[in-house]
């Protein structure tokens, strides 16, 4: 993760030239959520919960491209580093168009939202040094990452499971998580 956050010029320097290659993979290091579904969060998404930033992730017929796999519903608390330390629901905030998505600028390709996207990360993790073995990850690597971190700190899977969106018991420990 220093490869990519400390380590590249986009994060060093603030040189990122759109706000989801700055925003998406930070979301997902400390959510863990899936890539479409970040792509595809309103700003009505963001919600505040007994006091606690939150993305409120559901299908919605009057957003039908929106991302939900397996249809679960569920609400994720963001992390105060991304609330406090970068003030992303500043960022929301201050969008302009108050019904729309939260990042704009990705257009759907191929039926999906993340396809720039995808094609971007590929090549920044190149540019970090994160494509040759054994670092080879992937922007699906942060989600195992949080997994990882939530099940290390004893966190119930049921709670884990449903904080990832993931519907089968036992499909989080058992498919997601490293050994201690």
């Amino acid at each position: 993760m220093r490869m990519l956050f400390c380590g590249s010029k986009e994060y060093k320097e603030d040189k990122h030239k759109k706000n989801c290659n700055f925003w998406i993979p930070l979301i997902g290091l400390f959510t863990g959520m899936r890539l479409e579904e970040i792509s595809t969060l309103y700003i009505s998404d963001l919600t505040k919960i007994d006091g606690i930033w939150c993305l409120d992730i559901k299908e919605e017929e009057d957003k039908p491209d929106k991302s939900v796999k397996t249809g679960e519903k569920r609400v994720v608390p963001l992390h105060p580093f991304l609330v406090n330390d970068l003030n992303f629901v500043g960022y929301v905030h201050n969008l302009p168009d108050k019904n729309g998505r939260i990042f704009p600028e990705m257009k759907r390709v191929k039926g999906r939202y993340s396809h720039g996207f995808s094609q971007w990360f590929r090549k920044f993790k190149v540019r970090c040094g994160l494509d040759s073995t054994p670092r080879k990850k992937t922007y699906h690597s942060f989600r195992h990452t949080v997994i990882d971190n939530l099940m290390q700190n004893e966190i119930p899977e049921r709670v884990v499971s449903m904080l990832v969106g993931h519907v089968t018991s036992g499909q989080t420990g058992g498919r997601y998580a490293n050994p201690f």
